[in-house]
């Protein structure tokens, strides 16, 4: 409440100070330990442990039964979660106090009868069990925080997370002068969690895979419109026992908005004040629900011109006309729906459209002659639909498919003193499908709490095709995951008030490699209510990128004066062999332990102190030995890889290594001696 406020309501200031309080701490992480039980005792207790007033009409509670409710979460998605399957909906929230009624239509008699519910599927990054706590540190940046900070898409939401490397794919690198991973040819933004790589983190949409992006096993999270996002969560621990390849840095889920009702129409101008980086953006987002079902449904358009090298004193030398941040236009369409259906199913369907074109200028010579102008063409699709079905005894099965590709085209044309030459031409198609089946939901009674149990299998299969790579890449996998909660409120004592302990498994059969198996195990633990402690350890793996998998071979002729060796004999020859490997590619693997301590004092609602430590063990990564062949035999940091004055065998093996290449300028003479491999 601002201080013009309290100056003009002044003699309404307890009614607001109590309205005030009562958002508040419907605003506040608190931590809940409620066991399943009768409704109205779980809903009394959900008042004491969130600090607000809350009712119900008693004949409308009898004989409906409350889920468990355990771990730290603000209060009303925990309201949310205690509420699932029982019929029960809001009647009224003034702020002060919520009152609770039985929701109209079959839902509602399910609960009151007994009979299967129409049980809502509640996407928890990290974990498979619904309303489960991830034993990870997880960081939740919400819509409203989008709109505090002045955020206009989801790049810049992860650029400013202190988890998330900038090194990673952002549209201020220039593909052309990046190179590797990392080169950001699109105008995509890529996830980097704990500066790992783009490709070592995964991108999730509503829990679904998207296909990758360029020529990097990336995922562009700007091509979803952040006008749908109702929240960014971010997992920052290996997850491979949950999702399978790339998530060895950690998992993003992007959760859509679920029911929104009304317009909302949005437009933003800005430039920079030195010149250039004019932007015009706009969106509009409208929604609607009925009684079974709604929609959602957003349009994004963008428009940023570029800077050019000449518009910034510290890049005046570089010469014209050099482009330092590319221009851009984007599209972009999206579309959430969700329909109940008889007997107790749910149908979803997400769907997004992303068009992007940018146009590149950069010089390649002190002269500024010749230049090139490239045009790029990026376009991003996904159909992610899914059908649920609310089981008796309170399990949930989903059958769910992905459709999802990223299609980028570009064009260079070279220009000699202002005139153009032969434009060179290429596309990288990456294309993505899947499909699994699941089902969650409570094994066994253990004393007084439930072991739950989320399992499941499916298909993926993954495509990367350029003018001359051709890749296919297919897996078929199974997981499993149990969540097992000893301790909580009804067997509490002091110094244990909760204790939980999670576990998870996952199988994955390629096609191109062979099987990988991932376990992952975790521990939370509450000595009071103002602290909370989490520790996981597990295994995590990313195949190879289908370009490191497929590239050509080559073995390259160069003098050793072209590979920087100063000390060389004139006329010694080098052999090199790039692109490629000799030998199939195995996966790269990680092992990765976090622990965190949560402060939460109950005598401060509105602090929250979380302190956590990892260690990622990362082997066997993939990578190009000697990326800057032109200080081969001058750098030392590549001397592991450099073989002096090989032996004719030596010599023989490397010539029969790929297609041969000649760049030393003078024609190959087998007699001549080598100076290096």
């Amino acid at each position: 409440m601002t201080f013009t406020t309290r100056k003009a309501l002044l003699g309404c200031g307890a009614a607001i100070m109590a309205l005030g309080l009562a958002t508040q701490a419907l605003a506040q992480q608190r931590t809940f330990d409620i066991p399943a039980q009768d409704a109205a005792t779980a809903i009394g207790q959900y008042g004491l442990q969130a600090g607000v007033q809350i009712t119900a009409p008693t004949d409308q509670l009898r004989g409906v039964k409350t889920r468990p409710l355990q771990g730290a979460m603000d209060a009303r998605q925990a309201l949310s979660r205690l509420l699932q399957g029982t019929g029960l909906e809001i009647a009224s929230d003034n702020g002060s106090v919520i009152v609770l009624r039985r929701a109209a239509g079959p839902q509602g008699q399910a609960a009151l009868t007994g009979g299967a519910t129409q049980v809502e599927e509640v996407v928890v990054t990290g974990t498979r069990i619904r309303g489960g706590e991830v034993a990870s540190p997880r960081i939740t940046i919400s819509e409203k925080q989008f709109n505090e900070e002045g955020f206009t898409d989801l790049g810049e939401v992860i650029r400013s997370i202190p988890q998330n490397f900038r090194g990673g794919q952002n549209p201020g690198v220039i593909g052309a002068l990046a190179g590797g991973l990392n080169a950001d040819y699109t105008g995509a933004s890529s996830l980097n969690l704990r500066g790992l790589g783009a490709d070592a983190s995964l991108t999730l949409l509503n829990g679904r895979r998207l296909a990758y992006n360029g020529t990097g096993q990336a995922i562009d999270i700007s091509f979803i419109p952040i006008a749908a996002v109702a929240r960014l969560d971010i997992v920052p621990d290996g997850a491979s026992a949950i999702y399978g390849s790339d998530a060895v840095g950690g998992v993003a889920n992007v959760v859509l908005k679920r029911d929104f009702q009304g317009l909302t129409i949005d437009a933003l101008y800005g430039e920079a004040t030195q010149g250039g980086l004019v932007r015009h953006d706009y969106s509009a987002t409208g929604g609607t629900t009925w009684g079974s079902g709604g929609v959602m449904a957003t349009y994004y358009n963008s428009d940023r011109s570029g800077i050019f090298a000449d518009q910034r004193h510290v890049t005046q030398s570089q010469y014209d006309p050099n482009l330092i941040y590319n221009p851009s236009e984007t599209q972009s369409a999206l579309i959430s729906l969700h329909q109940a259906l008889p007997m107790g199913f749910e149908f979803k369907l997400d769907a997004a459209k992303t068009d992007r074109d940018l146009k590149t200028v950069f010089t390649s010579s002190s002269t500024g002659s010749p230049y090139y102008r490239e045009a790029r063409k990026d376009e991003a699709t996904l159909i992610a639909p899914s059908l649920s079905v609310a089981l008796p005894q309170d399990w949930l099965a989903t059958l769910g498919a992905t459709w999802s590709e990223n299609h980028y085209r570009y064009e260079q044309t070279p220009y000699v003193l202002g005139v153009a030459g032969t434009a060179v031409t290429g596309r990288y198609f990456n294309d993505s499908r899947t499909w699994d089946l699941g089902a969650e939901g409570p094994l066994l009674k253990l004393g007084q709490y439930n072991l739950r149990l989320a399992v499941g299998g499916g298909q993926r299969t993954d495509e990367f095709n350029t003018d001359t790579i051709h890749g296919r890449q297919g897996s078929r996998f199974a997981y499993a995951e149990f969540s097992l909660p000893v301790v909580g409120a009804e067997n509490s004592r002091p110094g244990l008030r909760r204790l939980a302990f999670t576990a998870a498994g996952r199988f994955e059969d390629y096609d191109t490699y062979g099987d990988v198996t991932t376990p992952r195990l975790g521990v939370l633990y509450d000595p009071s209510a103002d602290f909370t402690l989490k520790a996981t350890w597990g295994r995590s793996f990313k195949m190879g990128t289908l370009v490191q998998q497929n590239l050509d071979k080559y073995t390259y002729l160069y003098t050793a004066a072209q590979l920087g060796c100063t000390t060389c004999a004139s006329g010694s020859l080098v052999l090199a062999s790039r692109n490629g490997s000799a030998e199939p590619l195995e996966p790269e693997r990680a092992r990765t332990w976090t622990a965190s301590v949560g402060y939460h004092p109950a005598a401060l609602p509105g602090l929250t102190v979380d302190l956590s430590y990892f260690d990622i063990d990362y082997a066997d990564r993939i990578a190009v030995p000697i990326p800057v062949i032109s200080r081969a035999l001058s750098d030392t940091t590549y001397a592991p890889y450099v073989t002096w004055n090989p032996t004719a065998a030596q010599t023989a093996d490397k010539l029969a290594y790929g297609v041969f290449v000649n760049r030393a300028g003078v024609a190959y003479d087998g007699a001549r001696r080598f100076r290096a491999v």
